[in-house]
């Protein structure tokens, strides 16, 4: 029997996933309307997208909303039992992220098939996160890929530089602290552009102005970065 909330996270996220932190660009405003619904809906979701585009964070962000939830991700599929999704289509929400990893490997495909059949006949939803569309997806079991492809499908696209200046001002806004816009445009143009060199630069930021008790200012920037 799972047990309310539980969430098998393989990588602590650097501060709380959560719908409030994560930047909606207009492209992906149907997506993230769509995750926040979905416990109402009780809706068969595929979320994919490129790595940094957010799918993870969405979908813990679902299963933190809930008191009753399941997040699991096969990025430690060494570590996990197929007998792990027994008994989940009690729950009303369960999410499964980074399926493409368990492609190719029958005992898994299968046990993701069976918790799709059984989560579609209970009524709960299902949320399912990849790096590729279903269609790409090198599954062995063909009944998996035309489930997979009979799902709500939404592809998250890659934040410009612009939004990636907005999403890393609400990310520090969201930890109590203000990166101003002349602040985050000089980070944007040293710092690298994959949105995990930007949360690196953030933590630094925020240890630095909780250590010393100081303004996040561009002096402060270079001090702490040695730019």
């Amino acid at each position: 029997m799972v047990t309310p909330n539980q969430l098998t996270l393989a990588v602590k996220p650097s501060d709380d996933s959560c719908f409030e932190n994560y930047f909606v660009c207009p492209a992906n405003q149907q997506a993230v309307s769509s995750l926040q619904d979905v416990c109402r809906s009780h809706e068969l979701v595929y979320l994919w997208g490129s790595p940094q585009t957010g799918k993870t964070h969405l979908l813990q962000s679902v299963a933190a909303r809930l008191s009753e939830s399941f997040y699991l991700t096969f990025k430690e599929l060494d570590s996990l039992d197929p007998a792990l999704l027994e008994g989940l289509h009690e729950l009303p929400v369960v999410c499964i992220d980074d399926i493409e990893l368990i492609a190719g490997n029958k005992i898994w495909e299968s046990a993701i098939f069976d918790l799709y059949n059984r989560m579609k006949e209970a009524g709960s939803s299902l949320l399912i996160g990849a790096n590729m569309a279903p269609l790409s997806l090198p599954v062995s079991l063909k009944d998996l890929q035309s489930r997979l492809q009979s799902m709500l499908i939404y592809h998250l696209t890659s934040l410009n530089d612009e939004e990636k200046k907005e999403a890393l001002q609400l990310r520090a806004s969201h930890r109590g602290f203000e990166l101003n816009a002349a602040v985050a445009g000089y980070i944007m143009a040293r710092a690298g552009r994959s949105f995990d060199d930007l949360m690196r630069v953030l933590d630094a930021l925020d240890d630095k102005t909780l250590e010393t008790q100081r303004r996040l200012s561009i002096p402060l920037v270079r001090e702490t970065l040695d730019w």
